[in-house]
């Protein structure tokens, strides 16, 4: 006839207040970020947009204008969107 023991898990320490907080503020902090996107870019004026027109464009993704004959581009190229909001114009 066998032996039976009494088996009790090991309990882990206690977590101290201030790790708690600083877990909580690196997890909402970094963890919990809102992605805006963006409405269709601004129009230039004698401007073409290359590729299609969209009505809302993703946090980070980027479009390019080019000019219309006869004109020539003041400022970038290339703008961004960047959480809700267009990078300059040209």
């Amino acid at each position: 006839v066998g032996t039976m023991d009494k088996w009790e898990p090991e309990v882990p320490p206690p977590l101290e207040a201030d790790a708690a907080i600083r877990a909580s503020k690196t997890y909402h902090s970094e963890g919990m970020k809102m992605q805006q996107d963006c409405t269709s870019p601004p129009v230039v004026q004698n401007a073409v947009l290359l590729g299609p027109l969209l009505t809302s464009y993703k946090n980070g993704s980027s479009v390019e204008y080019s000019c219309q004959s006869y004109h020539f581009l003041d400022g970038p190229s290339t703008v961004y969107c960047k959480q809700g909001n267009w990078t300059e114009q040209p």
